[in-house]
């Protein structure tokens, strides 16, 4: 089972890409990554073939939206079939016998950096420095053998890179967490991969699950107004909105939609998709999970 992820053995996403396979019901050492540097290699080796699936950061509760994933879900030909919600746990990491008092660096992604300014803070001899990913930067730290620099990262990333934890829960926030998207190319739903159509039907015979849908809405007053009107009469709880420019279209935007409704309510809204808006797209169909700890 290949699966992409931005970033390396340890990061947030390999722990999404863990929790898909759970979903599955597959054994662990069925997962075989694909780690990428950027969100854009991901989707490119998900529709070049490379993966067959790959998970993908959407929204995180402290920072928000990961914008650029929604515009690659627009550009490319992929297809939604779980999300994946990752508590967003920090930890620093170090080689035996660091300490926090002697760091004189700490590395990590921007963004997880941006999420421990609190503890940063507290340790002023230190100085932050960014890396490209959550993960690579405990094996960076690994492979330096100095016990001056600590990374940032999971404790995931801590049994990866074989590192200690000298530092639980460094994050600002607690109850941080992630919202992965699972996709897969739109031309590989049914194929008769058995793993895919496994994944492909998650959502089948349960009584609520999530559509996800991006649309172009005529500019003129009212149009945004009038398609939410008309979903909320379908009977659709709408859990996000997020509008995104269209660069080839200035002061225009795309919005993209995420809603949990029943099956016998989808015909109403594909109905009202076709009626009150000029492009429409849909996303993916899949099973809800709940953004909070159990």
């Amino acid at each position: 089972m290949k699966l992409a992820i931005q970033g390396a053995r340890g990061s947030f996403s390999h722990k999404a890409a863990l929790g898909f396979v759970e979903q599955l019901e597959l054994p662990a050492s069925d997962l075989d990554l694909v780690m990428c540097r950027t969100f854009e290699d991901v989707f490119a080796q998900l529709v070049t073939g490379s993966a067959e699936f790959a998970a993908i950061p959407l929204e995180n509760s402290s920072v928000g939206t990961i914008v650029a994933n929604y515009d690659l879900l627009w550009r490319n030909q992929v297809s939604m079939v779980s999300e994946i919600y990752v508590d967003v746990q920090h930890n620093l990491l170090g080689l035996d016998g660091s300490t926090v008092e002697t760091l004189s660096e700490i590395y990590s992604h921007t963004v997880a950096l941006d999420q421990c300014k609190k503890f940063l803070a507290s340790v002023p001899q230190a100085r932050a420095i960014v890396f490209w990913d959550t993960g690579g930067s405990a094996f960076h730290v690994k492979e330096q053998g100095d016990k001056s620099i600590a990374a940032i990262a999971s404790d995931l990333a801590a049994t990866e890179a074989g590192l200690k934890i000298l530092k639980r829960n460094v994050e600002d926030y607690a109850g941080n967490r992630t919202r992965f998207g699972i996709i897969l190319p739109s031309d590989s739903a049914g194929n008769g991969d058995l793993t895919k159509a496994k994944a492909w039907d998650l959502f089948q015979k349960l009584e609520t699950y999530k559509l996800s849908c991006v649309v172009e809405l005529a500019h003129e007053p009212g149009s945004l107004s009038r398609l939410l009107s008309s979903l909320t009469d379908c009977f659709v709880n709408l859990t996000k909105i997020e509008s995104r420019p269209i660069p080839e279209a200035p002061w225009h935007y795309r919005f993209f939609l995420d809603m949990q409704l029943k099956p016998e309510n989808e015909s109403c809204v594909l109905a009202s998709l076709q009626k009150l808006t000029s492009f429409r797209k849909i996303l993916g169909r899949y099973p809800m999970s709940s953004p909070y700890r159990e």
